[in-house]
């Protein structure tokens, strides 16, 4: 079995939680929350999901002493991050021993950043894609995963 600790707080989490709680070799924890911007534009809340599907949750507060010291009573081995609006520092990065990996909304390297896919329209493209990748200190320059 192995811990994931899942962060995200849209629309594509919505979709990585149930992806996550269909394995039986998965052990799933989600750090979210309520949005103005769910409100606001209608965004399907994670928050709201994991209430009704009876997902276990950290609620999303600062990177400091008492977020870090539940992480670590959870053991994550592997943390995945789907559009998190947050920079993650190097403390929480050290955490899983299997590290940290995103669901990025976007091709890597040439679209970096929260906004992947206004850029790829502005830009003209006639595809847009996805990338995972591990996490490190700065945004979006981990090593890019690429299955064998």
């Amino acid at each position: 079995m192995i811990n994931i600790l899942l962060f995200t707080s849209q629309d594509l989490g919505n979709d990585v939680v149930p992806f996550l709680r269909a394995r039986r070799d998965v052990r799933l924890w989600v750090v979210t929350r309520r949005t103005k911007r769910d409100e606001i534009y209608g965004y399907r809340s994670t928050f709201d999901l994991c209430l009704r599907d009876g997902v276990p949750m950290i609620a999303a507060k600062p990177f400091e002493e008492e977020f870090f010291a539940e992480v670590e009573k959870i053991a994550p081995d592997l943390v995945v991050c789907a559009f998190y609006p947050r920079i993650f520092p190097t403390r929480l990065l050290k955490i899983p021993p299997l590290g940290c990996i995103t669901v990025h909304p976007g091709r890597l390297p040439d679209y970096r950043g929260p906004f992947c896919t206004p850029w790829c329209i502005l830009n003209g493209e006639s595809e847009i894609g996805i990338t995972l990748h591990y996490m490190d200190a700065g945004i979006d320059t981990g090593e890019i995963w690429m299955p064998a």
